[in-house]
């Protein structure tokens, strides 16, 4: 072949045509635009699809869980009736194209109309559509964002093998553009694709691709013949030696940032599509927009916070492989191999019918942090071993208050509290048992008798364990044997203290009315405590024990029962107390300056 000036050369950058074609006889004039060449308008669909230097950064932040839930619910005859008769006309308008030997622009001129009625028009302008010589073993390859085979191209690109395209029938045009708009979908529903979330799903072929394909297939059958839209498909254009001497390479090894869309990718059972889809993706649609985002709070056990991250980091957990509680509306996944040791919490999901569990108003947290650390790592924090003793057992004893103690009681009954609301048997005995060790408190016990009480009537184990409290009297050698001191021979009960201490009587009195279970309780143990003869009748009545509904003994002093000396500072005045509408109070400084530990029995 001669060169001539009516003949040039193509470079060969773009494989997908001849090496050469007849150029105009004319040398080019830049204010003449020839008819063989028209250009298209600039917003023209066609004209946005081709072009190199439009950008477009759009992601919707979805998880690719809602994104399939979207799609599927967006093609269902409620949302788009007329979805059917629309696929059908964009077929038959490609077969005329296709008749005027005009195939190579079927892709464009169906993109648009596809996008509308297939993707809600969520791919307008985000892809650069592109035909080029790939072989004959794929269909084409989806490009995430900035990756594809141009350089100058930042958006995301779909790729046709022109090979398999010039021996292909309109309707396997039309099922192989779906297949990577498919691709595309994901990519701007969740997101570009990153170098460790290939297993994510956006560029694979797994169940939402599975799913997402069944249903436009199934569509495209509603008006004629359903379109070869699948897993893989035969491939036009295989030659003998293709078809029988293979390439060597891995031909399943696939760039992290491109499909791999071969010719025999494994397809997945539609049953098993369809169960994965029920369970984790259609949920979807009724929970809160928080669950739907592709953002999620994972706990982070070194920093006891939670964390978010996205749903396709390596520090998240596959959706099939996890459950998510949804803490305020916010989702917090677990995953699963964490709740399998306890039975409860598995079959709370399970009555759940899904992997979503909604954790009741009302609880701090604290506490629902409390409940995940005791998930992953089989016990929670604070440790209560400072406070029990060998061969000892509770409620504890009330010992002078540190405003440094760790709320060993307070976290116990919250936890138990937010288990028994959900119905975790094994987590609510894992806390009994913890209230139940502790030997000794330095807490605040009307805080813990407030926690305790409010919300309703308690659980009848812990009201159980409540009462005992009250009762609560130290043995001679309790504290003794296991701190190595020397302690008076006798101290009065708990309820006791809480009714004689200047620091503590007043918020007591003023608690009781405000729960009746806690009045009961305490009229219960004066009662017991009276007939149990630890009790005895004092200058005031029962020694220094008024009912519960009794005003509080003078200022003036109060009785030391069992014979307790009177060297402790108990006769001074005792400091104010400030109280507020709810009956808690501080201590306000008094210039006395009673130290707590020096009026206290032990």
């Amino acid at each position: 072949m001669t060169y001539t000036a009516n003949l040039s050369l193509i470079p060969f950058s773009d494989r997908g045509y001849p090496g050469f074609q007849r150029s105009p006889h004319f040398e080019s004039d830049l204010y003449y635009n020839h008819p063989t060449y028209p250009r298209g308008h600039s917003n023209s669909p066609v004209a946005r699809l081709k072009n190199e230097r439009l950008r477009c950064e759009r992601n919707l932040g979805w998880s690719i869980d809602f994104a399939t839930a979207f799609l599927v619910n967006h093609l269902s005859p409620d949302h788009s009736p007329d979805a059917a008769h629309i696929l059908k006309s964009i077929r038959k308008k490609a077969q005329q194209v296709f008749d005027q030997g005009r195939g190579q622009d079927v892709p464009y001129l169906a993109f648009s109309k596809l996008d509308d009625v297939l993707f809600a028009g969520h791919l307008g302008g985000a892809v650069y559509l592109d035909l080029r010589s790939l072989g004959h073993d794929v269909s084409g390859a989806t490009y995430t964002h900035g990756r594809g085979p141009d350089p100058r191209v930042k958006r995301i690109s779909i790729v046709l093998n022109n090979n398999v395209l010039q021996q292909a029938q309109p309707r396997d045009i039309v099922a192989n553009l779906i297949h990577h708009m498919i691709h595309a979908f994901f990519l701007v529903a969740c997101g570009p694709e990153e170098e460790k979330e290939v297993g994510y799903g956006r560029l694979s072929h797994g169940m939402h691709f599975g799913k997402v394909a069944n249903t436009i297939k199934k569509l495209s059958a509603v008006h004629g013949k359903p379109l070869p839209l699948g897993f893989s498909r035969y491939l036009y254009g295989h030659s003998y030696y293709d078809e029988y001497h293979p390439r060597r390479e891995n031909r399943h090894s696939s760039r992290w940032y491109r499909s791999n869309c071969h010719s025999d990718v494994p397809s997945i059972p539609e049953p098993d599509i369809e169960d994965f889809y029920e369970g984790i993706c259609a949920p979807l649609l009724d929970l809160p927009e928080p669950v739907q985002k592709a953002q999620v709070l994972i706990y982070n056990e070194r920093r006891h916070c939670l964390e978010e991250v996205h749903r396709a980091s390596d520090l998240a957990t596959p959706s099939a492989d996890s459950v998510e509680f949804l803490f305020e509306e916010k989702p917090v996944q677990v995953p699963r191999s964490k709740v399998e040791h306890y039975m409860c919490v598995n079959k709370a999901f399970d009555r759940a019918k899904g992997r979503y569990l909604e954790v009741p108003d009302g609880f701090s947290k604290d506490t629902f942090l409390t409940l995940l650390e005791l998930l992953h790592t089989d016990t929670y924090s604070p440790d209560i071993r400072p406070v029990t003793a060998c061969g000892k057992s509770g409620p504890p004893v009330i010992k002078s208050y540190q405003s440094d103690s760790l709320p060993y009681l307070l976290t116990d009954i919250h936890v138990f509290k937010l288990a028994n609301e959900m119905r975790f048997d094994d987590v609510k005995a894992i806390a009994l048992d913890r209230l139940r060790c502790q030997v000794a408190t330095h807490e605040d016990p009307i805080i813990v008798l407030k926690a305790l009480y409010d919300g309703g009537e308690p659980d009848p184990d812990l009201r159980d364990w409540a009462r005992k409290f009250l009762l609560k009297t130290p043995s001679d050698d309790m504290w003794a044997s296991a701190h190595r001191r020397t302690l008076p021979s006798l101290e009065p009960p708990n309820l006791v203290k809480l009714q004689k201490d200047y620091m503590l009587r007043e918020r007591f009195y003023a608690l009781i009315p405000r729960f009746g279970a806690l009045e009961s309780d305490v009229r219960q143990a004066e009662e017991s405590l009276l007939r149990g003869g630890r009790l005895s009748p004092g200058p005031y009545g029962m020694y220094a024990v008024p009912g519960p509904m009794s005003p509080p003994p003078p200022t003036m002093g109060f009785g030391h029962p069992y014979g307790m000396p009177s060297a402790l500072g108990i006769g001074a005045p005792p400091p104010a107390v400030l109280m507020d509408e709810w009956g808690e109070g501080f201590r306000r400084e008094s210039p006395f300056r009673i130290g707590y530990g020096e009026r206290e029995w032990y």
